[in-house]
């Protein structure tokens, strides 16, 4: 099946990708009614659409890279990810793969965000409560064996039982709650208190990610976050090395060129859905920044 370009990655047509794009040698990937497991991810898989495309996933996805490396840019940030990173990436989260080598592969699973909460109603990994973010590890051998471990032990039960075995709440909590384990060592390790400038960093590109492109003004973001205009566009300076009207423009021109491909909606009602004054304001800004028209962009893409 070759993808579509859809806007959103849902459960059920991830379902689809996944029969489609495994390696055949190995076991078919499980596909229950909540959740989907796959262990061997082939090269094919840039032939989905995955590669190159702007994709919007609605749940939750966790893997780890078995082989090769891939970049990409997640939530507006790039990465450059090799064998043994693990990935978990919460709703609504925006990819775009740029490079995928010959010999990547891949293990992971996808899960319904209800699910999870009526699993885990009182004990939810905290990295997993916030939509449209991204968590990147690179974990020791022991932590990483750990993870396959648990991993398997969930593949193992749920092709043996199925989504309704009572195991499966445990098991799928076993494996997020020992990234969360990950995650706190990785801190202390590394920093034992978190910086106070890149929390804020962290909490604008949230807030900037969740706007969806609708606010442009440093303004707005520095209000929300009780803070001046003028230190918190320093402190994103600092931190990133790129201005805070640079990332809010990124996220503007990704949620734009969402819409340009995947929508029918024609480029007036894009502009005015977006806030822009006009169509022509709204076109000259893309242009600026892209540095072609949003009419020529939507054209290249069919």
């Amino acid at each position: 099946m070759k993808l579509k370009q859809p806007h959103h990655i849902s459960f059920d047509n991830f379902e689809d990708i996944l029969k489609n794009h495994v390696d055949s040698s190995s076991q078919p990937p499980y596909t229950g009614r909540t959740f989907a497991m796959v262990k061997n991810v082939i090269p094919a898989l840039k032939k989905s659409g995955f590669a190159n495309n702007l994709l919007q996933f609605s749940d939750i996805r966790l893997g780890c890279i078995k082989e090769g490396e891939i970049e990409g840019i997640i939530n507006l940030r790039h990465y450059h990810l090799t064998k043994g990173n693990i990935v978990c990436l919460t709703p609504n989260t925006i990819l775009e793969l740029t490079k995928v080598s010959p010999n990547f592969n891949l293990m992971g699973l996808t899960l319904n965000p209800e699910q999870l909460a009526i699993w885990h109603k009182e004990s939810l990994p905290t990295f997993l409560i916030n939509q449209m973010s991204e968590i990147v590890l690179k974990p020791n051998s022991e932590d990483l064996e750990i993870f396959f471990q648990l991993f398997n032990l969930l593949w193992n039960t749920a092709h043996r039982y199925g989504d309704d075995c009572k195991m499966v709440p445990d098991l799928m909590s076993c494996i997020f709650h020992h990234v969360q384990y990950i995650i706190s060592t990785y801190s202390k390790d590394n920093n034992r208190t978190e910086k106070r400038e890149k929390k804020i960093f962290q909490t604008f590109i949230l807030l900037v990610n969740q706007s969806n492109g609708m606010k442009r003004k440093l303004s707005y973001y520095a209000s929300c976050m009780n803070l001046t205009q003028r230190y918190l566009g320093t402190v994103v300076k600092q931190v990133s090395g790129i201005t805070a009207k640079e990332w809010i423009d990124r996220s503007t021109i990704q949620r734009i060129k969402v819409m340009l491909r995947h929508s029918d909606k024609q480029i007036a009602q894009i502009s005015y859905e977006l806030g822009f004054p006009n169509e022509s304001f709204f076109s000259k800004y893309f242009k600026r920044i892209t540095g072609t028209t949003p009419k020529t962009y939507r054209d290249e893409s069919v």
